[in-house]
């Protein structure tokens, strides 16, 4: 679809994916790396879904409801670690 993303390695060492590091929101209201893991993860999905919504794979709407949907599950996947 799109080729110019970089693809993640499917060998995914310890220090990569959603349960590492510290919580989501980190003391202080940072951002750890559970969180902005996420935010990559849910812009990738977003380019790849417009890619397809502009080849006319997909609906405009449906490209919406797709990336809706997908966002919420990455968000519901993401919690902080004291929510485990």
């Amino acid at each position: 679809m799109h080729s110019q993303l970089s693809v993640v390695d499917p060998v995914v060492g310890p220090d990569v994916g959603p349960d590492v590091g510290p919580d989501v929101e980190a003391a202080g209201g940072t951002r750890g790396p559970a969180a902005v893991w996420a935010e990559g993860l849910a812009d990738m999905v977003r380019i790849e879904i417009d890619d397809a919504r502009r080849g006319g794979l997909i609906t405009a709407g449906e490209a919406e409801q797709l990336l809706a949907r997908i966002v919420l599950v990455i968000d519901q996947a993401v919690v902080p670690r004291s929510a485990h």
